[in-house]
């Protein structure tokens, strides 16, 4: 009884893999039909180069459009590279006044306030008089 339903079970499985294999053939057949009649009508288009002459007019067209896009690359990069090295200078030059002020004050003013800080504070208040009035 239990061999009976396994190969009724079998037979089964059997018949539906093989259907569904018949109807993928048979799809892909149809396909192949649909695509050999679209390609005898002519709506499928080749990009076929007929002539050296083509081939040259359509070479000379890519290398315009890239020197096109090349020259606009160009240009943009130039001002990016001329904003950043704008910027840099003005950063250079800015740190270099403030260090030539620093070292200004360090030599001359700083040398002054380090004497006045050596002084005496008798000396130190009759100087502090002497600037305030």
């Amino acid at each position: 009884m239990k061999n009976l339903l396994a190969k009724k079970k079998n037979k089964s499985a059997n018949l539906f893999f093989r259907l569904i294999a018949m109807f993928l053939f048979i799809g892909l057949i149809l396909t192949m039909v649909q695509v050999i009649k679209r390609f005898e009508q002519g709506k499928f288009k080749t990009n076929k180069i007929t002539t050296s002459q083509d081939l040259i007019s359509r070479g000379k067209l890519i290398i315009n459009e890239t020197g096109e896009i090349l020259g606009d690359e160009m240009k943009k990069s130039q001002e990016i590279i001329g904003e950043q090295i704008g910027d840099l200078l003005q950063n250079v030059a800015s740190q270099s006044v403030e260090k030539a002020n620093n070292l200004f004050f360090d030599k001359t003013i700083g040398e002054v306030v380090h004497q006045f800080d050596k002084l005496p504070d008798k000396q130190k208040q009759e100087i502090k008089k002497a600037i305030c009035q």
